[in-house]
């Protein structure tokens, strides 16, 4: 419980990325954090363009490329019918 709202927590690091996520069931609401000692070291990206799109069960599915301080990062989100994003990753490009 969280505020006295049922919450599921997971948490997680890869490659030097960390990342957490809060899903609250009763509210069917997801909410992901990507915490300053993830990519925030990175600053603000230098470009940020979306790569792909197409349909994957009754999902929108989107990816982008984003520069940042000479990296490059593939983001990807699953977008529901209602506007919701279903799933947000943000994995290493290079």
């Amino acid at each position: 419980m969280a505020g006295g709202r049922r919450q599921i927590s997971h948490g997680g690091e890869v490659s030097g990325f960390t990342a957490e996520n809060d899903v609250y069931p009763d509210e069917k609401t997801s909410v992901m954090r990507l915490p300053a000692d993830g990519i925030g070291p990175l600053g603000a990206p230098s470009s940020f363009t979306q790569a792909a799109q197409s349909l994957r069960g009754g999902m929108v599915f989107r990816r982008f490329t984003v520069a940042a301080r000479g990296r490059t990062l593939s983001v990807t989100a699953f977008y529901m019918p209602d506007g919701k994003i279903e799933q947000f990753l943000i994995l290493p490009a290079d």
